[in-house]
């Protein structure tokens, strides 16, 4: 099954608030994007409803727009990374 990478909807019960399912991710992807939104945002936390599941939920609550507050999260750890790979890179 080709199924997106990335869902996204917003809560029915709370506002200001998306959850995001993220397809084959687990503990290591989730872990360093609510670590790094923790700063800006009121609530974030993720979950993996069982260790079968091959994806992982992640709750976002924000007075900014949560899903402006995901996008630059994801893109600030991209740009970390890509520095890392370029560091590496070059070191060889």
């Amino acid at each position: 099954m080709n199924r997106p990478k990335t869902e996204i909807s917003q809560s029915e019960s709370l506002p200001n608030t998306i959850e995001i399912r993220l397809n084959d991710e687990g503990h290591t992807a989730a872990s360093v994007i609510t670590e790094r939104m923790e700063e800006s945002v009121d609530f974030v936390a993720y979950k993996i409803t069982h260790p079968t599941d091959n994806f992982v939920t992640i709750r976002v609550q924000s007075k900014e727009n949560p899903v402006l507050q995901f996008k630059k999260c994801v893109k600030s750890i991209i740009r970390d990374i890509s520095e890392v790979i370029e560091q590496v890179e070059n070191a060889c």
